[in-house]
């Protein structure tokens, strides 16, 4: 019988490596005291080895995955092998502050005309909405299952957009009131920067995700609902 209360071995084994990370980080911290000046109050310190990638992926996995409301993530590479040429010297970074993005809606959405913009992308099967009329390019940033939102980190994650992923393929199927949007869309190929610095797959081929019969049985659903 499986004992509830034992420990995942690979957690075991990630903290025991990160102990022995902290004492390394201890060790930087006597021969050089102003590394502490670094740290915000409040933040939590995540540390990076660049002779564990294991260890530094499961950190930063960790990191993304639970965040915090509490204050800022401060990110500190540990046991970085000093540089012998100073041009790489003032250039290299051991820290940086992380913060969670938060996003939120603006007070108004699409307040003047011709804020509004959608963009179908016809080979990449994605339809993205605008609420700047292209003036704010947000970074993209995963959603749930297929979507994307763009936010200005500049503007407190605020949303200035959206994207919405194998729009014929799967959401239009799934919401068939969301084809009436290509009614005022710009047909064109989206931009990497309008696309918020992600990079969606290619659209698959008609049928390459669902078989005839499914979709036959998702369209037959939306008649019987039309017609009740």
């Amino acid at each position: 019988m499986t004992n509830p209360h034992m420990l995942n071995p690979m957690t075991v084994e990630m903290t025991t490596r990160n102990i022995r990370l902290t004492g390394r980080f201890l060790a930087e911290v006597m021969d050089d005291p102003d590394i502490l000046n670094e740290i915000p109050d409040d933040a939590i310190v995540v540390l990076i080895p660049p002779d564990d990638p294991e260890l530094a992926q499961y950190n930063i996995d960790l990191m993304t995955a639970t965040g915090t409301t509490s204050g800022d993530i401060f990110v500190r590479r540990v046991g970085v092998p000093p540089l012998n040429v100073p041009a790489w010297q003032a250039n290299e970074h051991l820290a940086f502050a992380y913060r969670e993005p938060r996003p939120h809606w603006p007070d108004q959405v699409a307040p003047n005309s011709g804020d509004l913009q959608i963009v179908y992308d016809r080979a990449r099967d994605v339809l993205r909405v605008d609420f700047s009329g292209g003036q704010r390019l947000g970074i993209g940033l995963p959603w749930r299952t297929g979507t994307a939102l763009l936010i200005d980190p500049d503007a407190n994650d605020e949303i200035v957009g959206y994207l919405i992923g194998d729009f014929l393929e799967v959401a239009a199927q799934r919401a068939p009131q969301l084809i009436t949007t290509l009614r005022i869309a710009e047909i064109r190929s989206l931009t990497e920067a309008e696309l918020g610095g992600l990079v969606p797959p290619e659209a698959p081929e008609a049928g390459g995700k669902r078989s005839e019969q499914e979709k036959a049985g998702s369209l037959a659903h939306e008649f019987d609902k039309l017609t009740a």
